[in-house]
């Protein structure tokens, strides 16, 4: 989960809502209006300072934490948290198209138990170039 919103603030580790600032609808870096689209081709949007897109909006994609309420004893080296969680149950970040655009910022996480399905919910498949 760390890694994860590490990432999508970009290396000048950005503590606004969006990588892009506080603006959804921001130029071309915001993402479609609600439910009018849903997912998209990969790289739609700008790029974010890390060189990374697709981050916001897509589907909830998950990290390899387990779920806890709040960041209280979490690890501070970016590791994924995995004692004490709530069992079977994962963290999704990043919100998903069919989200409003209170839900679809970089600080927004949700759960979701690991053996669920939903059609808002998927992984990032990253290609080191």
């Amino acid at each position: 989960e760390a890694q994860w919103e590490f990432a999508a603030r970009g290396p000048n580790e950005t503590m606004s809502r969006y990588w892009w600032g506080d603006d959804f609808l921001d130029g071309n870096n915001a993402m479609p209006p609600r439910r009018q689209f849903g997912t998209k081709p990969v790289r739609q949007f700008a790029r974010n300072p890390a060189g990374l897109t697709d981050l916001l909006g897509h589907v909830w994609q998950w990290t390899a934490d387990l779920w806890h309420p709040s960041y209280q004893d979490a690890p501070v080296d970016g590791s994924a948290w995995l004692e004490n969680g709530k069992d079977g149950v994962g963290v999704l970040r990043g919100g998903s198209w069919n989200n409003l655009a209170r839900i679809v910022r970089i600080g927004s996480r949700s759960e979701l138990a690991r053996d669920k399905f939903n059609y808002m919910t998927g992984f990032r498949i990253v290609r080191a170039e």
